[in-house]
């Protein structure tokens, strides 16, 4: 327990980590994009700056409703960031199971892809695209 505590929060590790080999790739998604930390960080930090003034704050929580995907990547680092907590909302849940929950977690914002939104029957949902 005493080393996880020394390392940090994940968050926490992965800008240690992208400090320390900028170059080296971090995520490489279904169709070969590849991202850098380097690239990773400033994605993730300009996500959490816009999350914080969406009002992500501790304890409160942001919806992730995209397909598996460098930009879901992007999504829960820029919100543990932020400070939040992120939800992952499986793209497979039928639209009552959807609506139920988020009607009971009422996040701060959804982060969905553009192909998605029409799911969220006017939640209000925040569309990013790094």
């Amino acid at each position: 327990m005493e080393n996880y505590e020394k390392n940090g929060l994940l968050h926490e590790m992965f800008v240690q980590q992208a400090a320390r080999t900028p170059d080296a790739v971090a995520v490489v998604d279904a169709f070969g994009r590849q991202v850098t930390f380097g690239e990773l960080d400033k994605l993730t930090s300009a996500l959490a700056d816009h999350l914080q003034a969406w009002g992500v704050r501790p304890d409160t929580c942001v919806g992730i409703y995209m397909d598996k995907c460098v930009e879901y990547v992007v999504a829960y680092l820029g919100i543990l960031r932020a400070g939040g907590a992120y939800m992952p909302l499986d793209v497979s849940y039928p639209d009552l199971l959807l609506a139920d929950i988020l009607q009971d977690a009422k996040p701060v914002a959804v982060l969905t892809e553009e192909s998605l939104e029409h799911k969220l029957h006017g939640m209000a949902t925040r569309t990013w695209r790094p």
